[in-house]
């Protein structure tokens, strides 16, 4: 007699792609389903990480198949240069813009417009180029030798007067000013 060992298949939650897409296709929520299959050794995406982010197909997709753990790439938020910029340019809202790309995204990119103000570059940012944390140095807002506003306030007395900064200064940081 032969004995057969029938391994126990345990039914998996996956995805399913509704249609056929092509490498490099966007895939929309609604071309995805859940279903429960029994696969082995199935990895699948983390689609809770991927909610309301845009999706691409990594490789050609065919209707019904299971989509794997490498199969659907999800977009990512970078800022990108809408021009070249120079080095030692201070940079602002007419210089960049955001936009969601798919590969290729480094871990230091900037994913938000609050991380760069006060800041400029260290480098020339090419047109279209992500900008990212190493390519920004802060900016300096005071350069010694700038005139200055002084005001001091209490409660019953405010005195406004200008004066000469006496050192650099960044966002934040306090500096020497002579009272002129």
């Amino acid at each position: 007699p032969v004995e057969v060992k029938a391994e126990s298949t345990k039914l998996q939650t996956v995805l399913l792609i509704k249609k056929a897409v092509t490498k490099g296709e966007r895939v929309l929520d609604s071309d995805l389903e859940e279903s429960k299959l029994a696969l082995t050794n199935y990895r699948g995406p983390d689609i809770s990480k991927m909610q309301g982010l845009p999706l691409m197909a990594a490789k050609d997709l065919a209707k019904g198949q299971p989509v794997a753990l490498g199969d659907i790439l999800a977009g990512r938020k970078v800022v990108v240069a809408k021009t070249t910029i120079p080095a030692g340019s201070g940079l602002s809202e007419s210089l960049v813009m955001t936009e969601f790309r798919f590969e290729d995204v480094p871990s230091d990119a900037i994913d938000n417009e609050t991380s760069w103000s006060f800041m400029e570059t260290n480098r020339r940012i090419a047109e279209g180029d992500i900008l990212r944390e190493r390519h920004l140095i802060k900016a300096k807002l005071v350069r010694r030798t700038d005139p200055v506003t002084l005001i001091h306030r209490s409660p019953a007395l405010q005195i406004i007067t200008t004066g000469v900064a006496l050192q650099d200064g960044y966002f934040g940081q306090s500096v020497k000013v002579l009272n002129t």
